[in-house]
């Protein structure tokens, strides 16, 4: 028969064991949690990075003379002007990814309209941001879908 020891100290393996996986499981739940939140906040500064972008665009065409016609050409010297003065945050190829503090641009609708967008970190679905030039208010707006 086994004897049992009368002046037990410390634990056995069995008892660690169980209490470190406790602690990996609870670890990595920890962990995923703060990742994810990470990222979305990453994406929200991103958004709002856009938001600053369409408002220095902004700024920027309302010292100049812009219609319809000369949109596109005005706003490419402005984006000349902003990756020259920025370290070339506007690309239009390649891949934007948030947190990068690049965006990708390109011309729609006959290039009355600008997208500004990002590849997200969260799975969050819109990435993208359009703005068009308004003549009655001569400000740019953004195009909801």
């Amino acid at each position: 028969m086994l004897k049992l020891r009368k002046n037990k100290k410390g634990f056995t393996l069995v008892e660690l064991i169980v209490v470190i996986a406790i602690m990996a499981v609870l670890a990595g739940t920890i962990a995923g949690v703060t990742v994810s939140q990470l990222n979305k906040n990453t994406d929200k500064t991103a958004y709002g990075e856009i938001a600053t972008l369409a408002t220095a665009l902004d700024a920027y065409l309302s010292g100049e003379d812009v219609d319809e016609t000369n949109f596109k050409a005005k706003v490419d010297d402005w984006i000349t002007e902003y990756n020259t003065e920025h370290n070339n945050p506007l690309v239009t190829t390649g891949t934007a990814k948030a947190g990068s503090h690049t965006f990708k641009y390109e011309w729609i609708e006959r290039n009355t309209q600008i997208k500004f967008s990002f590849t997200p970190k969260s799975s969050s679905s819109k990435s993208e941001r359009t703005y068009a030039f308004n003549e009655a208010t001569q400000s740019i707006k953004e195009v909801t879908a």
